[in-house]
């Protein structure tokens, strides 16, 4: 008995020793990354107007409701998020070379949150259809990103880097729409995602202050 206590015990001290090592690695990594300037900022470029886009959609059908849209028109107002979505990746990332795509990263990322200001002035259904549409092909600026973040990051912490960037799109996709409901509930939603459009376009200024730059 005494014997399969301890081979138990010294089997499963080095798995933890190496869980430890891996956690350690991981957040000395991570570390690394956040003290490095231009990382930093290229990561919060690709969270930061995801996170208040997401908190801008997630409101799509309670402001149909609560502007007395037909039933018809929600599933609508919901296409137009992926649709455009779609058409701006196939735009930039199919047809733009790749200065071109880095050059426009900034206008795109004003054009993302742009249209949603119109929100706030109640427009009829297919108007709102199309700013939703216009504004999500605007997502397309994070394909501009691309080279110039892998071209930041060391070698050995380029799949930690992408890995944060995704793990921290996961988590502002679910704390944005929180976040701008919270507002909704004191301003009402057309206001509150015309103010998530308006929060995406004072980014994308803070990204041209030193993305010109460059």
């Amino acid at each position: 008995g005494g014997e399969m206590d301890g081979d138990g015990e010294s089997g499963s001290g080095p798995d933890i020793g190496s869980d430890r090592a891996v956690l350690a690695a991981s957040w000395s990594g991570a570390g690394r990354l956040a003290r490095d300037r231009t990382v930093r900022r290229l990561i919060l470029a690709q969270w930061l107007p995801s996170g208040f886009m997401a908190g801008a959609e997630g409101l799509v059908v309670s402001y149909a409701g609560q502007r007395g849209f037909a039933a018809g028109t929600y599933s609508l107002l919901l296409a137009c998020g992926p649709s455009g979505m779609l058409l701006g990746d196939l735009i930039v990332g199919r047809l733009l070379r790749p200065a071109l795509r880095e050059a426009l990263v900034v206008p795109l990322a004003v054009w993302l949150g742009l249209p949603l200001l119109g929100l706030a002035a109640s427009p009829p259904a297919p108007v709102c259809a199309l700013l939703l549409l216009a504004s999500s092909t605007g997502f397309s600026y994070a394909i501009g990103l691309q080279r110039p973040f892998l071209d930041a990051l060391p070698v050995d912490n380029q799949g930690q880097a992408f890995g944060l960037v995704s793990s921290g799109l996961m988590t502002l996709q679910g704390i944005g729409p929180v976040l701008v409901g919270t507002v909704a509930g004191l301003v009402g939603t057309g206001p509150a995602m015309a103010l998530a459009g308006g929060a995406t376009v004072v980014t994308a200024g803070w990204m041209g202050s030193w993305l010109l730059r460059r």
